[in-house]
Parts: structure tokens; C-alpha cells; sequence
């Protein structure tokens, strides 16, 4: 792949993004967003990566008790915390024990 180069905006200003090598190891069907997304987010520093996945992790935690809010509106508090830390670790066997242990007294 030759240089490849993006010019992005963020609140520092307009900055532009080069790389020489490859971003991704893909099967050559990776879309122009796709591409123009990875060479944004490897030209971040690790701080403002991290940022970018803290946002979209509340994101997604936000969409999730915005789903539980509709089908149980009367959870509130602790019960809606847990119910959307359920959801989102729901393919993580040791959270969903640690959650269901919650309240138990040993």
C-alpha cells in the first residue's frame, strides 16, 4: 500500500493523518469510511483513544438502559444498573456471576 493520507478536524485544529504502511490486515473489501475511521484513530494519541472508547462505551451502556427504561419501567436505581451491566457483560461468564451474587450475603 502506498501513503495514504486524511485531513481530519478535531478541536486542535485541522491536522493531517500519513501513514506508510497498512492500517488493517483485511481482506482487501474494506470500505472508504472504514479506512478513512482506522487512519483517523491510529493518528489519535493513546489519551485521546481512550476517550473515543469511553464515549462509545457510554454509548452503548446509554442505549441499553434506554431499551430496559421501555420494557421495565419501574427499575430504578441499583436494579437498572445491574439489569444494563447484565446486558452489556451478558457473554462474560465471571461479571454475570459477580452480578448475581450482588445482594447475597455469605
Amino acid at each position: 500500500m502506498g501513503r495514504e493520507s486524511i485531513v481530519s478536524w478535531s478541536a486542535g485544529g485541522r491536522r493531517e493523518l500519513r501513514r506508510t504502511r497498512p492500517i488493517l490486515k483485511n481482506d482487501g473489501v474494506m470500505t472508504a469510511i472504514e479506512k478513512e475511521y482506522a487512519l483517523h484513530i491510529h493518528g489519535l494519541t493513546g489519551e485521546e483513544r481512550l476517550q473515543v472508547a469511553a464515549v462509545m462505551v457510554e454509548n452503548l451502556r446509554s442505549a441499553y438502559e434506554l431499551q430496559i427504561r421501555r420494557t421495565s419501567p419501574d427499575l430504578a436505581g441499583t436494579a437498572l444498573r445491574v439489569a444494563v451491566a447484565r446486558r452489556m457483560y451478558c457473554h462474560d461468564p465471571r461479571t454475570l456471576a459477580l452480578l448475581n451474587s450482588l445482594g447475597q450475603e455469605p
